[in-house]
């Protein structure tokens, strides 16, 4: 070896790395003899590592040497590495048993000349195998876009990856063992219990749209699929998230909206002030005209009648349009105002009572939010009339300490079990609950019928 390794600190180097190596190291000259060999591979052999030294493959290893010193041979002769050749073979170390290797060869150059070669060893059986799958899986874990955190039943972090790493900015070391409430902003850890861990324990699965903050204490949101970890015998045992970032996708999201809210307020606006005008214009035309043809017992003052009574159900209409496209005016009682009027029109369809409930006022000054529940329960009320044969609806709003809830029960046909569970109007319900920071619960009502359920922050 003096030869290969001429300075004390190189000799000093190579003696560390052979007494720490995790795997089996060697190092074989041109007459396949051990010139070297430590503890590791000495054990996978089945024979002191003093014994080696002097010795050829086919005293030593006289099972596998049929295999191994051809690729001496050929790295010997063409001078190039070969990596990650799997063998299987017996050795003295377990006489019975065949046992699968891992072996890579490397040259080592002297003036041009390969001297003699390298060989890592690295036992494969069934207690390797599974550890390199785990280190497989962890570099997958690190190479996804998404982040995946796990964490035990407390809420305790327990894996974080690198993109975990890249959207919140926390290393693994500062967040292992930390409880994950630290990416909560204060005012959201109070309805985690709600918007997270209920839903989760209940269905095994969930899906949410979460506010959370960075490291350097930036506002972002992310899109989280969760389920539950489960031991054997199907217990719970902790919890595995993946997650996005989707905060410029919610930004986007949330100037459509906002470019439609305003479209449909013009739109309202023309519909009452034009459309409404003209029509309340002629409505008094015809209205006038019936009474000159009264007056003249004309034949054609039936016509004139047809003509007005058209013509105040096609004003009607318009207005309740307009109602319906602009949003809800918010004052400290807007959206519960608008809700009874909402219900009151419901009202006036004919075998159908719809009632608004709310025991205490609840006021809200939040624009965006009062907006978006009043479509919600626009839009809730409208699928029960028109597809679930319904005579009764509520719409409820409860406030908790922190939480605000919208219901919407109809004692309807229900959910068909063979329709998809979200159609268009309920993933835009859906879609306007993620907008205000809330979820949409959607299941069949306890006796009959359809509970439709957004659950917001409870206003400040």
């Amino acid at each position: 070896m003096a030869e290969e390794f001429d300075s004390p600190t190189a000799l000093a180097e190579l003696e560390q790395i052979y007494r720490t190596a995790p795997i089996g190291l060697c190092f074989v000259d041109r007459e396949y003899r051990y010139v070297r060999i430590n503890e590791h591979l000495a054990a996978i052999n089945g024979k002191p590592a003093k014994e080696h030294i002097g010795r050829t493959l086919r005293e030593m290893i006289p099972e596998i040497a049929d295999m191994v010193q051809p690729i001496f041979r050929r790295v010997f002769e063409t001078g190039e590495h070969e990596i990650d050749v799997e063998l299987r073979g017996v050795t003295e170390a377990v006489p019975r048993m065949e046992r699968p290797y891992v072996v890579s060869f490397f040259p080592v150059f002297r003036e041009d000349r390969v001297t003699g070669v390298t060989a890592m060893v690295e036992d494969i059986s069934e207690q390797e195998i599974i550890k390199r799958k785990l280190q497989r899986g962890d570099q997958i874990l690190r190479q996804v876009h998404d982040a995946v955190i796990t964490t035990d039943m407390e809420g305790l972090v327990r894996t974080w990856n690198d993109a975990a790493e890249r959207i919140y900015g926390y290393t693994a070391t500062e967040v292992i063992g930390q409880h994950i409430a630290f990416l909560d902003f204060p005012e959201d850890a109070p309805t985690r219990e709600d918007r997270v861990m209920r839903p989760l324990l209940k269905n095994g699965s969930h899906e949410v749209l979460l506010r959370n903050r960075t490291k350097d204490g930036r506002e972002i949101f992310i899109e989280l699929r969760m389920s539950l970890l489960q031991d054997e015998s199907g217990a719970p045992v902790g919890l595995i998230g993946c997650s996005n970032n989707v905060t410029e996708r919610k930004r986007l999201q949330g100037e459509l909206l906002k470019a439609t809210t305003s479209e449909q307020r013009r739109i309202g606006q023309e519909l009452h002030d034009v459309t409404g005008q003209e029509l309340t214009g002629l409505r008094y035309l015809s209205h006038t005209l019936v009474r000159t043809l009264t007056k003249e017992s004309s034949t054609a003052v039936d016509q004139a009648i047809k003509i007005e009574e058209g013509l105040s159900r096609a004003l009607d209409q318009v207005r309740e349009m307009a109602r319906g496209l602009v949003p809800v005016e918010v004052d400290a009682e807007g959206l519960m105002a608008a809700l009874t009027t909402l219900a009151s029109n419901v009202s006036a369809i004919d075998g159908i009572t719809c009632s608004f409930v709310c025991g205490e006022p609840i006021p809200i000054r939040d624009n965006e939010m009062a907006t978006q529940l009043y479509r919600i329960a626009q839009e809730g009320v409208t699928n029960a009339v028109k597809h679930g044969r319904v005579k009764r609806i509520r719409v409820v709003l409860t406030q908790g300490r922190n939480v605000l809830k919208l219901r919407i029960a109809d004692d309807g046909v229900g959910l068909k079990p063979a329709a998809p569970p979200f159609g268009l109007g309920l993933r835009i319900m859906a879609f306007r609950a993620e907008m205000i920071g809330g979820t949409l619960d959607i299941a069949p009502g306890p006796a009959s019928g359809t509970e439709i359920t957004c659950t917001v922050p409870a206003p400040v």
